[in-house]
């Protein structure tokens, strides 16, 4: 079983990251893109626009094995622009239970063995994942688009006084 989540994140940041990572054709893994909003048009330029990046990312989730009881789980998490993401951030040896990291730190309950099953957890923990990061995007779209409205009409008031 697999699953594969492209995705893209928008990150406030001042300096845009950018994968140096190339394919065989020399084209790059995953994209990057500055993006500047304007935010109030009575500001001056350089304090109107505040500094977005969305990049591009990956999760990849493969459940394999002959049975029930004799399987293995692989994720492949490509956020590049997240450092700070690790699965050495879940390996916690001083715990006496692991977490685990395809179920984004969950305790896995020992009682599940399914393959299926856990198969189905890590996708909708994962597309939980993907729903934040669109949800984050939505709202920045959102909040511009209401701020340029405001900003239009403020002035289309204006122009009639």
């Amino acid at each position: 079983m697999h699953m594969h989540l492209p995705f893209f994140a928008l990150r406030h940041e001042k300096k845009l990251r950018l994968d140096h990572r190339t394919k065989a054709n020399g084209i790059i893994f995953k994209r990057s893109r500055s993006l500047q909003f304007s935010q109030d048009h009575q500001q001056t330029p350089k304090e109107s626009y505040r500094l977005l990046n969305l990049y591009e990312g990956q999760i990849s989730i493969v459940v394999t094995g002959i049975d029930d009881w004799r399987w293995s789980a692989w994720g492949f998490i490509d956020t590049f622009f997240d450092r700070s993401e690790s699965a050495r951030n879940y390996d916690d040896i001083s715990q006496p239970y692991r977490v685990d990291p395809l179920l984004r730190g969950q305790l896995r309950r020992s009682h599940e063995q399914d393959p299926r099953r856990y198969f189905l957890d890590v996708c909708r923990t994962q597309a939980e994942r993907v729903e934040e990061e669109w949800n984050a995007i939505f709202q920045v779209v959102k909040e511009t688009v209401e701020l340029q409205y405001v900003t239009s009409t403020r002035d289309w008031v204006g122009s009639m006084l």
